[in-house]
């Protein structure tokens, strides 16, 4: 690794935000503890909850940080192998992945994987759905290029801020976006765009580590990369702030290095009720997070228990 974390950190340009979900800009901070020791500040939300990164680097200074040192410092490489795809959570992941849009896939005719990496969920879908156009977006040139050379897909190298300038006349039916939501520095305008992609028959699938999970302890995953850090109630608020309305949610069997969920949502088909959590619930989650995973304690505590709360509330449109 060619930096050292803490010097590095304290050197970028950095601001004061406001909540990327709700643009309040009140806040309480939970600590400054993380994976690489750089004293970065996490805080919570004091109107909906989400635990994010404040102050944060700059634009500019994020994503100098993503192309020139984001593969190296988290994933040790900077050119996918076979062998790093099968030592890694890559397969499973996919696998996991695969099996909960399938029913979608079956009736699809276009499907895009935004932030595809090496490409082995799109080459999967290739494998399972032959008949299906598959498409990636990849900032990463080294990995982009790579899912281009193993998979029939074609992939889009670069943001997707890009993306969206080139295909704003494009609709696809099945949208992944697995563990690429807690890297994006304006949420709500990520995900209306993907929205401008979508139709009404559209479904979107988003995968994102769970920072409430029971099996959270320690910091390993508060870090630099992840400017955000969601719990189901924090993510099915900007969802439904964003325009979608959930249709699965999922908590159990996710392969991912670090405890996760994800969720199958789609476009709103009517106006979405937000309820926003109360000022001791807010409380309970900034406890929560720092003593597991400030303080790397373990909780088990009914009172915290969330995942129960949100499941009673998910239900399936019609």
């Amino acid at each position: 690794m060619d930096l050292i974390p803490k010097e590095y950190y304290r050197e970028l340009e950095k601001e004061i935000i406001e909540c990327p979900t709700c643009a309040t800009t009140s806040f309480s901070v939970l600590c400054t503890k993380d994976r690489y020791s750089m004293d970065i500040q996490s805080v919570i939300c004091k109107k909906c909850s989400l635990i994010y990164l404040n102050p944060r680097p700059t634009e500019v200074e994020m994503n100098n940080f993503y192309e020139n040192h984001y593969r190296q410092l988290y994933e040790s490489i900077k050119t996918p192998t076979k062998e790093y795809i099968n030592e890694g959570p890559f397969i499973p992941r996919a696998n996991f992945v695969l099996e909960k849009i399938k029913p979608y896939l079956n009736k699809a005719k276009s499907y895009l994987d935004i932030g595809c990496a090496e490409g082995t969920l799109i080459a999967k879908v290739e494998n399972e759905h032959p008949n299906v156009k598959t498409f990636g977006l990849e900032p990463d040139k080294n990995f982009g290029n790579y899912a281009k050379e193993n998979s029939k897909a074609e992939i889009f190298l670069g943001g997707y801020k890009s993306f969206l300038k080139e295909k704003r006349e494009s609709n696809f039916d099945v949208i992944t976006c697995t563990h690429v939501l807690e890297h994006i520095l304006f949420p709500k305008e990520f995900l209306k765009g993907i929205s401008c992609l979508m139709t009404q028959n559209s479904i979107f699938y988003i995968e994102v580590p769970n920072i409430l999970d029971n099996r959270v302890k320690g910091v390993g995953s508060v870090h630099l990369g992840h400017v955000m850090s969601f719990d189901p109630e924090s993510l099915e608020i900007l969802l439904k702030l964003s325009g979608f309305e959930i249709v699965e949610f999922y908590e159990k069997g996710l392969p991912a290095k670090t405890p996760s969920m994800a969720i199958i949502c789609r476009l709103a088909r009517r106006e979405q009720d937000v309820k926003l959590p109360s000022d001791e619930k807010i409380n309970q989650k900034g406890k929560l997070f720092s003593t597991r995973v400030c303080e790397g304690k373990s909780v088990r505590n009914s009172k915290y228990n969330f995942l129960d709360i949100l499941r009673k509330k998910l239900f399936v449109s019609t």
